[in-house]
């Protein structure tokens, strides 16, 4: 394996899954968009590399925003929309189930 040089055009794609039950889908609150800037561009002074951020945000109850699938579709590989949710929902019944025991 080889190193990356300035040259050379590599990209990164951070995604950020984000499991909330604000029941609004703003995709972050300031404090954390100045946080999410900061590690972008930390990653691209140390990699030297483009990065590119792709939010997808699922509710606690497994709600998804109308840009979900658009955003998940830049993902590279297979990821199943049902699966997601499904994931959320469980988190949250975890996390529900740890509290009320």
């Amino acid at each position: 394996m080889r190193r990356a040089t300035s040259s050379d055009s590599v990209s990164l794609m951070v995604t950020l899954f984000c499991f909330g039950g604000s029941g609004s889908f703003q995709p972050f609150p300031n404090d954390h968009a100045i946080i999410i800037i900061i590690i972008i561009i930390e990653i691209q002074r140390m990699w030297n590399v483009k990065t590119r951020v792709i939010p997808v945000i699922i509710g606690a109850t497994g709600t998804i925003s109308k840009s979900f699938r658009k955003y998940v579709s830049d993902i590279p590989g297979s990821h199943d929309i049902k699966e997601l949710q499904k994931t959320a929902t469980l988190g949250t019944e975890h996390i529900l189930r740890k509290v009320l025991t």
